[in-house]
């Protein structure tokens, strides 16, 4: 069981850096603040979340120690409030989520005489203390690059199992307590990876990465969609003749997906940033390729406000280092808006981006040009001027419920919902007499537009009657009803 140290000799600095002017059609974004954390060694940001401030989680490396878990919790202002390394093993975190009690954070565990591995889950409380650890595997290397929290309770963890040249699509879902519910494995005879997992909108899953299975022999992006068993419904390859990997893949407020990642088939130089975007039923809707000469990689993306897509990566065309951080801001079609590089003299990445509360840009990565050591943890926060940028869409600055549609309905009908900031939502169903017939939503879901399909059924799993029920929306301060009418 790895053990807890508040690590006495980190040292964190809250540094004040000067960004470059941005590119494109619009002004960039309006930067915060800028935050460094780290050790006299190396400590890289993978993924971030917000729960009142903001807890970036990665790894640490000191020399004899390899690899441990790294968490670093800041306050609404940016200031450090707590940092927690978990050594005792070599172990890295690839993926962290908010979940109702405390956080849950996945990536891979090696025992100290190397011989137990495997995909790792901590559970951890508000102030990151760990209340439990699971390994998931067996004689093979697994590692999870992705974690949620599902909306029927428990998680699931997404990545892959390797033996020998075969790698494949690896989910496990599991209980409240980490015990394994199911695990399933996705791909063919080649090497295929999860990078990504959502849970969508029918509470089925979409995982995505990288393919060399199916597809171009050199790589593709690989989507698989599931149901809340984890069964497929249907896969899909995006690329051309040569490599491409996915990253990061959002659902997207209309139920489809935008699937972020590199290619080497399309673009300008030796790999640039590629976006997908797909109906749910993954049919691209359109593609969209930036860059310059060199390497050029996307790593996340959060959808925004008006629409659009916030996208984030390093670049080693543009900027005065050797890797810089890479926003491209398009609208709603993938077309730029505008972009922004950020960096010093060396490597300076971003890895993963929220949109918090207050429509504030949260982006975590790592960087060499500032800091105390080999690499630290790189926070940083931005706004945008959206009076000058033209979506399909205005901002969300209120809790709205959309009218379920189609309404009256027979099988299923689809319901809309917005939230301003992240927050607990509970939407349930109930019948005439005040009685609850279904929770259709009960979890933490993040600033933006969402939605969630009612099949008729009751949380038994049984076929409801014919009549009037109403829906009921809460974040906790506000409730908002509605009416459906079911036909048998």
């Amino acid at each position: 069981m790895p053990r807890i140290n508040e690590f006495l000799r980190t040292l964190c600095i809250a540094a004040l850096t000067l960004s470059l002017p941005a590119a494109g059609l619009c002004s960039g974004p309006d930067t915060l603040w800028t935050r460094t954390c780290g050790t006299a060694f190396i400590d890289r940001g993978r993924s971030i979340c917000e729960e009142n401030g903001y807890v970036i989680a990665g790894h640490t490396w000191r020399p004899g120690v390899f690899s441990s878990a790294y968490f670093v919790k800041f306050d609404v202002g940016g200031a450090v409030e707590w940092t927690k390394t978990y050594d005792g093993a070599e172990n890295d975190i690839k993926s962290i989520a908010r979940t109702s009690d405390g956080f849950i954070a996945a990536g891979y565990y090696v025992d100290s005489v190397h011989i137990d591995h495997g995909m790792y889950l901590m559970k951890l409380d508000w102030n990151g203390d760990t209340l439990w650890t699971r390994v998931y595997g067996d004689t093979m290397w697994e590692c999870a690059n992705s974690v949620l929290e599902s909306h029927y309770g428990g998680y699931l963890l997404a990545g892959d199992r390797r033996g020998g040249e075969v790698w494949d699509m690896y989910a496990v879902r599991t209980d409240d307590l980490g015990d394994t519910l199911w695990t399933r494995v996705y791909g063919g005879d080649g090497q295929d990876i999860a990078s990504s997992a959502v849970e969508t909108y029918d509470h089925g899953f979409a995982l995505a990465g990288g393919t060399r299975s199916f597809g171009a022999t050199f790589g593709d992006f690989y989507l698989v969609r599931t149901d809340e068993d984890g069964d497929t419904l249907w896969m899909r390859t995006y690329g051309g003749d040569f490599g491409e990997h996915a990253y990061c893949m959002r659902e997207t407020s209309d139920g489809g997906f935008i699937v972020v990642g590199y290619t080497d088939s399309y673009g300008a130089g030796n790999g640039d940033f590629y976006l997908v975007r797909t109906s749910e039923d993954g049919d691209t809707l359109w593609t969209r390729v930036y860059g310059g000469s060199g390497s050029d990689v996307a790593y996340s993306v959060a959808e925004t406000p008006d629409g659009g897509f916030m996208v984030v990566g390093g670049t080693a065309s543009f900027g005065s280092g050797l890797q810089d951080v890479y926003i491209v801001r398009t609208d709603a079609n993938g077309d730029s808006i505008w972009t922004w590089v950020h960096g010093g003299s060396m490597n300076d990445f971003a890895h993963s981006i929220i949109l918090g509360t207050s429509n504030v840009y949260l982006l975590a990565g790592y960087t060499q040009s500032w800091g105390a050591g080999d690499a630290d943890v790189y926070f940083i926060a931005f706004q945008e001027d959206l009076s000058s940028v033209t979506g399909e869409r205005a901002p969300i600055d209120a809790l709205r419920l959309s009218s379920a549609a189609p309404n009256p309905f027979r099988g299923q009908t689809r319901v809309e919902y917005e939230i301003p900031r992240n927050s607990s939502i509970d939407l349930v169903v109930y019948n005439t007499r005040g009685q609850e017939v279904r929770r259709l939503v009960k979890s933490y879901r993040s600033a933006g537009r969402h939605a969630v399909i009612w099949d008729g059924r009751d949380n038994s799993g049984e076929e409801v009657p014919s009549g009037v029920y109403f829906l009921k929306f809460s974040d906790g301060h506000r409730e908002i009803n509605s009416k459906v009418v079911l036909i048998r």
